[in-house]
Formats: structure tokens, C-alpha cells, sequence
């Protein structure tokens, strides 16, 4: 029992000694593998060494230039157009602060061509009013000539009928009265 209890112990005693290089060796092993993974300087350099890896293998350099230039293109062209509108800016600026003025060029330019229109019609209307007054004239003239025409036309007529009645009766009277003196000669004749 004796030699049993000390194998037990022996046993005992190898089983803690191996646990015990057991558990030197992990913990050297563990002390390097945490050394390994919690040193950030050679986290550093693995993560850099693994992206320059995945470049040359992706080839993402040629993706990385070209998104590069695709970007840059992009700028300029938000910069040529940012320029542009900024240039269509200031010329709206401008155009808008002239507006006023331009305003009031329109307006006198169009009071002087309601001026121009104005006197322009004035001018015709005058003119045709005087040429409807010689017309006027013309036709009362002409009105008249063709009454006077036409009254004398009548009197003449009246005045000729009237002398040729009166000559009519003139003529008869003295016929009468020749007739009457006849009569009264022929009477002295035939008497005597």
C-alpha cells in the first residue's frame, strides 16, 4: 500500500510536473502568439504587406488609376461648370442692374415713337382735312355752277315764255287796236 500511495504520489507528482511544462510550454507559446498578435507594429507591416499582396494580385492599382481619373475628370468638369455658372451668374448680375436703366431706355424710345406716330398721324389727319375742305370746295363750286346753270337755264326759260306771252298779248292789243282803227276808218270810208 505503501508503494501504491507513492506511485499515487509519483504519479501525482509527474502529473503536475507535465501540467506544469505543459502549461510553461502554452504559456510560451501563448506569450508569443499574443505577442505576435497584439504587436501593432507587425499587425502594421502583415496588413501592408497582405493590401500590397491584393494589389498586385487584383491588379487595383489600374482600378485605383482609373477611378483616380475618372475622379479627376470629374473635378475638372465641376470646376469648368461651377465657372460657367458663375460667369452666367455675373452676366445675370449684370443684365439685372442694368434692367433699370435698360427699362428706361425702352420707355423713351417709345415715348419717342408714340411722339413720331403721334405728330406722323396729326400730319395726315390735317392733310386730309384740308384735302377734304378743297374737295368740299370743289363740289360746292361744281354744286353751284350746275344750280346756276340750271336757275338760269330756268329764268332764261321763265323770261322767254313771259316776253313771248307778253308779246303774244302785246301783239294782240294791237292787232285789236289795228283792227279797231280799221274798223273805225272803214267806217269813215263807208260813211262818206
Amino acid at each position: 500500500m505503501a508503494e501504491t500511495a507513492l506511485n499515487s504520489k509519483h504519479i501525482q507528482n509527474q502529473t503536475k510536473e507535465m501540467t506544469l511544462v505543459k502549461n510553461h510550454a502554452e504559456a510560451s507559446d501563448e506569450s508569443a502568439i499574443n505577442i505576435i498578435l497584439h504587436s501593432n507594429l507587425l499587425n502594421f507591416i502583415i496588413v501592408i504587406i497582405f493590401l500590397i499582396w491584393v494589389i498586385r494580385k487584383a491588379n487595383l492599382s489600374e482600378l485605383i488609376a482609373k477611378k483616380q481619373a475618372e475622379i479627376a475628370e470629374m473635378i475638372k468638369n465641376a470646376i469648368e461648370e461651377k465657372n460657367i455658372k458663375q460667369n452666367q451668374l455675373l452676366v445675370t448680375k449684370t443684365k439685372v442692374g442694368n434692367v433699370k436703366q435698360e427699362a428706361l431706355k425702352i420707355i423713351d424710345e417709345g415715348e419717342q415713337v408714340a411722339n413720331n406716330l403721334s405728330e406722323s398721324i396729326m400730319n395726315d389727319a390735317e392733310k386730309q382735312a384740308e384735302d377734304m375742305y378743297k374737295k368740299a370746295v370743289m363740289s360746292v363750286n361744281n354744286q353751284k355752277q350746275i344750280v346756276s346753270g340750271e336757275v338760269r337755264a330756268k329764268i332764261t326759260g321763265a323770261a322767254f315764255y313771259i316776253a313771248e306771252e307778253h308779246i303774244k298779248q302785246a301783239i294782240d292789243e294791237r292787232l285789236h287796236r289795228k283792227y279797231i282803227d280799221e274798223f273805225i276808218n272803214n267806217l269813215d270810208t263807208i260813211q262818206n
